[in-house]
Parts: C-alpha cells; structure tokens; sequence
C-alpha cells in the first residue's frame, strides 16, 4: 500500500565528485554550477527509468555534505513498467525492490551506494485503491468533508480532495481522471487508463515531521526506509485520516437521511435538530462552512423560519451522533438523482 516513495543519501566531497565523473542524469552544465557552489540544488529531467521519478542533488547552506534524492514508485521499479498498481510491503516485494533500485542506480549514478533499506524517508506516500463506478461523486462529496485540525484547502484541484498541513498532504482523488492529465505515458497510456478507470486513490503523503511522529509511533529507530515498508503502518496512517475526513457512515440525499434519522432511537427533538444541521451543511456546502454558521446561528434557505444553531459541544455531539448510526454528514446533492451511497472504504 505505498505509492510513491523520497529517499535521500548523504556524500562528502569525495563521493560526489565520482559521482560527477560517472553520472548521466544531470548535464554537465548543471552539474558544474553545483559543484562550484553556485547553486545549491540541482534536478534531473524525469522518468530516465522506470520505477525512477526524480532525482535531485542539494547542499544545506555552506555545508560540504551533499544529499541525493530519488524519487521512486516502487511498484514501477518492480514490473519496469508504469502502473496504477500499489507496492505491497511483503518481504518478497521488499527484496526484489532492494535489487532492482540497486541495478537502476547503478545505471544511473555509476557508482554503488548502500542498501535502499539504510537510505532516509523524505517522503512517503502511502495509499490503497477502492474500485467504484462512482468515483466522480465520491470525490465531489469528499470535498465538503470535514477537514481535520491543522489542515487546509492550498490547491483547489478539480478530480482531486487534496489538503494540507505542514506534514502531511491527503490526496484522495480519480485515478482516471490524473491519467488524462497527464498523457505522456507513450505506448502505456491506453493500458494505464483503462486499468485507472473506477479506481478512487485515497493517498497519505508523510514527510518533514511526520517521518519523526511513525518513528516514536511505532518504535522504530531511525527513519531509515527498512521501518516504513510496513503495511500496519500503511494501513493505520490511511484509515486515521480516512476517518478524521471522510469517515466510515454512509452517504445519503437529504430526503434519504431524513428516514434514517427516524429509524435511529435519539429523541424527537434531537432528531429534528440533527436534520436542520445536515441541512446547513448542504446549504453551505461544506462542513467547515456549515461550521461558522451554526456556532453563530442562521436561518435554513429553504425554510426561513427554521433557525439552526449551537455550541461547540453540542456540534461535536451531532458529529459523534452520526457517525455512530453510519450517517455521513455530506449529503448527496439532488443534482446527482442518487438517495443512497455505501461508504466506498467499507463497500
């Protein structure tokens, strides 16, 4: 359940220069200008193999310690070929990786540098596909999810739930509608498209504090990649940020949860009140709108004289009251002619 995968490697002064004399990935012209300083990072044109995204050089400050960079998707890297399909942290997988990232470098760099295992995380993604011929709506709904604490709208991305914080970016996206953006797949794109098409990517990006925060998490001792290659890890990162979004309830159309909420046992008052809420977040049209609005109290579109509001404890009382009768809080547009959805993670 991993994607996309930054590892870096430190060299002194030494190691890069034979690095420079064997290298062929970044031309000449650039190189020289980062080995005399004049600047302090350097990146190569993509995608030189298969499997190998990016690869970069940088200096922090006036240090003379040097870090490569290489961006990799290890399920590429596996079938030496481009693919939608995830890496799976099997100890199988993990060493045929070790070999062929081992056998790309080699061809890349010229030179021989420690066991992909020992190189530090800089990044991780991990990821899991779920197989829906709604991915369009689910990724509209997902939009007006609740966001979690420290985290915010940077890019709006059309196809794409994409937010982030200072560590962590959630991507949860149509995997067809990437391909289509981006057809420079060759002789792979057909194949890739069709095998994209129903696929919604729910996709965790970990780097700066976050690699520190797994580590003490889970008692690894340093963030050297041989402890995230993990699928509990995977899986716990995913489904902490699946529920602190989108969350396990079902999605329904206002006159659907209506029904539902009468078949739950809160009081007839209670029942009411729920109701108007999820209505104002339809009238907003997202939770951290609907938010501002209810703390603050208003009045329903379409009912003037239905007056919504609340106190914070009262907010996450109806946030904890749905989620445990499986009610989503976004409900599904009319627009969309649909009453009822599963929630794609449990479908």
């Amino acid at each position: 359940m991993v994607h996309t995968i930054e590892v870096g490697h430190g060299m002194g002064r030494d190691k890069l220069e034979q690095f420079a004399r064997y290298q062929s990935v970044f031309d000449d012209e650039q190189l020289n200008r980062f080995l005399s300083g004049q600047v302090s990072q350097v990146e190569a044109a993509e995608y030189q193999l298969p499997g190998f995204n990016k690869l970069r050089l940088y200096r922090r400050g006036n240090e003379q310690y040097y870090f490569l960079c290489i961006v990799i998707n290890p399920q590429g890297l596996l079938t030496n070929r481009p693919t939608i399909d995830l890496f799976s942290c099997t100890q199988e997988n993990v060493e045929a990786l070790t070999v062929s990232f081992r056998d790309g470098v080699r061809i890349l760099t010229g030179l021989t540098f420690s066991t992909l295992l020992e190189w530090s995380v800089v990044r991780i993604d991990y990821a899991i596909n779920l197989y829906t011929p709604h991915v369009g709506t689910y990724v509209e709904l997902a939009k007006r999810a609740k966001l979690p604490r420290n985290f915010s709208y940077k890019i709006d991305k059309p196809g794409s739930f994409y937010i982030q914080s200072k560590s962590v970016t959630l991507n949860f996206y149509d995997k067809l509608d990437e391909m289509q953006k981006k057809p420079n797949w060759g002789s792979y794109y057909e194949t890739l498209c069709r095998d994209a098409a129903n696929v919604y990517r729910i996709e965790v990006q970990c780097e700066e504090s976050k690699r520190f925060d797994i580590m003490r998490a889970y008692n690894l001792p340093d963030i050297s990649l041989s402890g995230f290659l993990d699928e509990r890890i995977a899986s716990d990162i995913i489904q902490y940020y699946y529920q602190a979004t989108i969350g396990y309830g079902d999605y329904y159309s206002l006159s659907a949860v209506h029904q539902r909420i009468q078949e739950t046992l809160w009081r007839k008052p209670k029942k009411e009140q729920i109701y108007n809420w999820l209505r104002l977040i339809a009238q907003t049209g997202a939770f951290a709108e609907s938010s501002a609005c209810f703390l603050q109290g208003v009045y329903l579109n379409d009912e003037p004289q239905a007056w919504v509001q609340g106190s914070k404890r009262t907010l996450a009382d109806y946030i904890d009251s749905c989620r445990d009768e499986g009610i989503n809080m976004t409900t599904i547009p009319a627009i969309y002619g649909i009453d009822w959805l599963p929630n794609p993670m449990m479908a």
